[in-house]
């Protein structure tokens, strides 16, 4: 394992630490973790942790990944550890939009470096015409961060 491998293990692993019931697993290769949503109204969390770079997905929403190369250890498990809190308690929400009930944008408002931030992922080829709804989804693992 490598030190930036380590370094998001014990970052991401403090968080978990702080309620027993977070349920999430553990994959080897890429080492990566999946958090289950809180209920029905939430959204399932991943971290997929390369050699080089840690990935941040969550429902059908993906981040521009945090390189190894301009993050050091210190600053990344800061990093990390407000991305998570932030995104499973009430404070961080996935807002998905529809047309004609199939997803073709994802919005995640989060924490990121003190400041709340809105990131979107979203489809190219959808149907314009299709009608549009929004569905708002939130976890509850933790308590509100502010």
């Amino acid at each position: 394992m490598t030190e930036f491998e380590e370094t998001f293990r014990r970052a991401v692993t403090a968080v978990l630490a702080e309620t027993a019931a977070i349920r999430h697993e553990w994959t080897a290769a890429p080492l990566s973790l999946r958090i289950h949503p809180s209920s029905e109204s939430g959204f399932d969390v991943k971290l997929v942790c390369e050699s080089y770079g840690i990935y941040p997905y969550a429902g059908g929403w993906h981040g521009a990944p945090w390189d190894d190369g301009v993050w050091s250890a210190e600053a990344l498990t800061a990093q990390l550890q407000e991305f998570l809190r932030s995104v499973l308690s009430p404070a961080g929400e996935l807002e998905v939009r529809y047309a004609n009930r199939s997803p073709y944008r994802w919005i995640l408002r989060y924490s990121f470096q003190r400041n709340r931030v809105a990131d979107e992922a979203g489809l190219l080829l959808f149907n314009w015409f299709g009608k549009r709804t929004r569905q708002t989804f939130r976890n509850e693992w933790l308590p509100r961060i502010r």
